[in-house]
């Protein structure tokens, strides 16, 4: 179990940004889900001051793979982890991945091994000030309560597949 933690944890919290502050306002906008909003849809988290972005992508796919994590490894190339419903291999390591909450604004999912939760992910929607999506915000809380929140941004032209290869 300690191995999954370790995996899940260095992929996903990076001390070196972000911020702890829920400076959002949630809106539903539309009928559609989450997922079905953001299918294939990638985000990214620039990290200039310290030369690394990372990306997310999501897709409409509740009953199997419905995101996806790409790190930036400088000088290495790219990691990724993908978080699948169900019963999921991290590198060797099983655990159960369960979608807790799907509605417009917003997705949570937990990530549980030998019943224990060992992560949980909270995605939702930042507006600015004009009513237009400004980034998600995707907070990662850790089995001890600590949590740290990330702001992605949409960007466009970035081939997860050739990242991930």
């Amino acid at each position: 179990m300690k191995n999954l933690y370790y995996v899940l944890i260095s992929f996903l919290l990076i001390s070196c940004g972000g911020s702890d502050s829920d400076d959002s306002s949630v809106q539903e906008t539309t009928s559609q889900k989450f997922l079905e909003k953001y299918n294939n849809q990638v985000f990214e988290l620039n990290m200039a001051a310290y030369d690394y972005t990372d990306y997310v992508v999501f897709y409409n796919n509740t009953n199997g793979l419905f995101f996806k994590f790409v790190e930036d490894e400088l000088p290495y190339g790219y990691s990724c982890l993908e978080f699948s419903a169900g019963e999921t291999n991290f590198e060797g390591d099983i655990a159960e991945v369960t979608i807790t909450q799907h509605n417009a604004g917003s997705i949570l999912f937990r990530v549980t091994q030998n019943s224990l939760t060992i992560l949980e992910v909270e995605v939702y929607e930042a507006y600015g000030s004009n009513s237009n999506l400004q980034y998600l915000n995707i907070k990662f809380i850790q089995d001890d309560g600590e949590s740290v929140t990330y702001a992605y941004s949409e960007v466009s032209g970035i081939d997860i597949n050739t990242l991930c290869n």
